[in-house]
């Protein structure tokens, strides 16, 4: 996922050369980081959706109020992961930072991360609230469907990052400057 958000992000900034030279690139410079972070980001949905388990298993006055925070709990991780990718991909960092930044990167561009939870959301809601329509579009989401989710968030990530880069290039010239 890093990889490819690496490439696209270089392609709509106009830096290409070669997109699979990019890609490879880029897939075996954050390999091990992009494989810690999907592990957390699994670990996370593991015990969420072992909560929400437990809370039908329960199922006693408090369990309904449970569910709904852990629904909101859901939603908020799913956001968080939707920029850790794309924030190993542009910027060299440590798992711990990245984290740091996509928490405070979705808080403070909270429009387009629902922007973006909802393009990342739209497989999940075809898959389970209409799993005829995803059955019969799957050759097209194969071929299609990560890449143009990954696009469209890419075009909303470059505006995110492209602040960041002109604070840090902009805070670099100052230490120069003096």
């Amino acid at each position: 996922t890093s990889a490819l958000y690496y490439s696209m992000l270089k392609i709509i900034r106009g830096k290409d050369s070669t997109a699979i030279q990019m890609f490879f690139y880029s897939f075996w410079q954050n390999l091990k980081q992009g494989c810690l972070l999907m592990l957390l980001f699994l670990i996370g949905i593991v015990f969420l959706c072992m909560d929400l388990n437990a809370c039908r298993i329960i199922d006693n006055g408090l369990t309904g109020m449970i569910r709904i925070l852990i629904i909101v709990l859901f939603v908020i991780w799913f956001m968080l992961f939707s920029y850790v990718f794309a924030i190993l991909a542009q910027f060299d960092n440590t798992v711990k930072n990245i984290l740091k930044n996509a928490i405070f990167m979705s808080i403070m561009n909270f429009g387009k991360t629902i922007k973006i939870f909802i393009v990342n959301a739209i497989p999940f809601v075809l898959f389970f609230g209409f799993p005829y329509v995803f059955i019969v579009t799957i050759p097209m989401w194969l071929m299609f469907g990560v890449s143009v989710i990954i696009l469209i968030n890419s075009k909303m990530f470059v505006k995110i990052f492209d602040e960041y880069i002109e604070e840090i290039k902009g805070a670099v010239a100052g230490e120069i400057m003096e």
